[in-house]
């Protein structure tokens, strides 16, 4: 461009900053860049940072988990005489509740209402998600009951939210209720609301609720895919319900990932039931699974736990055992003869 006599303005360098945050899978090296681009425009005419610039900055510092840059920003922000929209509160207040910085986050939606700014479901749903995640199921409905005082309609989303956390916090009773307030609101469960609704069951111990909700899925249409295959398993595993797992293994219609097997592995390391991988394994050979480094480095990680995290001191002795058989397994797998 500049070869061209192009000159560069506000547009060009925001579509080079969000070009570094959204493409780069290291986010603190895209920022440096990012911002290396932010103080150039700065200091050059035709450059100055906008609303977008700003926006798209406050995002990368929240994926960055840069958080007193972003506040630094959001003052800078406001100095310059650039009003802040939705997207600039929503972005900071999901930021800050992700990092359970609570009180930065219910700050921010203070200043959000004395912009005027309403919120959307967008705010609502990234608190809600912050305290349920963080266990605090009080502050989680007085959220929700905010959302209804402001009339903010809740989406499947929002559902889905409130739904994994009261499964997390062992709340069935409450679970329920908001599958039944679903119809109401004219929303229908999706196939995440089925897997967050298996959790929740799986989490509670009630595994006949849980065959029931898969029946109720199927009966509504609703396919199941590995993602479920996987929280049904996740489920059985933790629980030691090793002959339902092998059933479901044996009988779904769903092809089973290498993450599929290693949920399983698991299982059997943390109840002690070690005489069972060799089986696994061939279960891996005749499904043309070969495990890869990322499975060898999570079972040499799990055999590596404090015994006293497992059912006994025995189980870290032959789980790591069991990593060596599996680390001699990938070897095997991946010796590929000359004449191929």
């Amino acid at each position: 461009m500049k070869k061209q006599g192009c000159r560069p303005d506000t547009s060009v360098f925001n579509s080079l900053i969000n070009a570094h945050i959204r493409n780069s899978s290291n986010k603190e090296i895209a920022l440096v860049k990012a911002l290396k681009y932010f103080e150039y425009m700065k200091t050059t005419r035709h450059c100055k940072p906008n609303l977008v610039t700003y926006n798209t900055l406050l995002r990368a510092c929240a994926q960055a988990k840069e958080h007193k840059r972003l506040e630094q920003l959001f003052e800078e922000m406001c100095q310059e005489g650039i009003k802040p929209d939705i997207c600039t509160f929503n972005g900071i207040i999901d930021a800050h509740g992700k990092a359970g910085e609570f009180s930065a986050m219910v700050s921010m939606f203070r200043k959000m209402r004395k912009c005027k700014i309403k919120p959307d479901y967008m705010t609502y749903n990234s608190m809600i998600d912050a305290y349920g995640k963080a266990g605090l199921i009080t502050e989680m409905e007085e959220a929700l009951e905010d959302m209804a005082t402001s009339k903010v309609k809740p989406q499947l989303s929002t559902l889905n939210s409130l739904i994994n956390n009261y499964g997390a916090a062992k709340r069935v009773d409450l679970m329920e209720l908001v599958v039944q307030n679903m119809s109401a609101l004219g929303i229908h469960p999706s196939l995440i609301t089925y897997e967050v609704l298996i959790k929740g069951y799986g989490n509670s111990g009630c595994f006949e609720k849980l065959r029931t909700c898969l029946e109720a899925m199927l009966d509504a249409g609703v396919m199941p895919e590995t993602t479920t295959l996987n929280a049904v398993m996740e489920v059985y595993s933790n629980n030691g319900l090793f002959k339902e797992a092998e059933n479901l293994l044996d009988n779904v219609a769903v092809m089973p990932t290498e993450l599929t097997y290693l949920i399983l592995y698991r299982g059997y390391l943390k109840h002690g039931r070690v005489d069972k991988i060799d089986a696994l394994i061939e279960r891996m050979n005749a499904a043309g699974i070969v495990p890869n480094d990322k499975f060898l480095m999570h079972s040499l990680e799990f055999a590596t736990l404090d015994p006293k995290s497992r059912t006994s001191r025995d189980v870290a002795k032959d789980s790591s055992n069991n990593a060596k058989r599996v680390s001699m397994h990938l070897e095997n797998s991946r010796t590929i003869p000359k004449s191929a």
